[in-house]
């Protein structure tokens, strides 16, 4: 009989494994869980059950699911919704659904009677340019007036 070279295998308790996928728990942590690295955890447990690691991971963890839906029923028969609500939105995928509540569109007929014609809008902007020509300079005068007057001015409670 030939000696095994190296470190002797850890054991897994496959039971623990199948629980511990079922409650959802990461590769990472069963690994951490049984002091074993990723790698070795994915390994042993494809040569254990003959079969890659997601579907034997998938298989447990689907029996978590179900008895996640279980619990849901009896806890919401309890009273306490919100904890059954929250697990099945984070592990089953459910989620809350939303009608957009219908909006009623208004049409509102404006009254074109009192608007002011082509010929009013010419008459008012020539207005505006004869207003603008011959106010307009002294508008500026006045403001650079204001300006230069507002920063030479002192403030009467300085001096008080």
């Amino acid at each position: 009989m030939a000696n095994k070279v190296g470190r002797p295998e850890k054991p897994i308790d496959w039971k623990v494994f199948e629980d511990l996928c079922q409650i959802h728990c990461t590769q990472s942590e069963i690994a951490s869980f049984f002091n074993i690295s990723h790698e070795t955890l994915i390994n042993r447990a494809e040569k254990n059950y003959d079969d890659k690691f997601l579907s034997i991971y998938k298989r447990f963890s689907d029996g978590g699911k179900m008895s996640l839906r279980r619990t849901q029923l009896r806890i919401a028969e309890r009273g306490n919704p919100a904890m059954a609500i929250f697990l099945g939105k984070q592990l089953l995928g459910q989620r809350d659904h939303y009608e957009a509540p219908q909006q009623q569109v208004m049409f509102k007929t404006i009254d074109y009677s009192n608007a002011i014609t082509q010929q009013e809008l010419s008459h008012m902007r020539q207005k505006l340019k004869h207003y603008e020509e011959k106010y307009g300079q002294e508008d500026q005068k006045d403001r650079k007036g204001i300006e230069a007057r507002g920063k030479g001015a002192e403030d009467p409670g300085e001096n008080g």
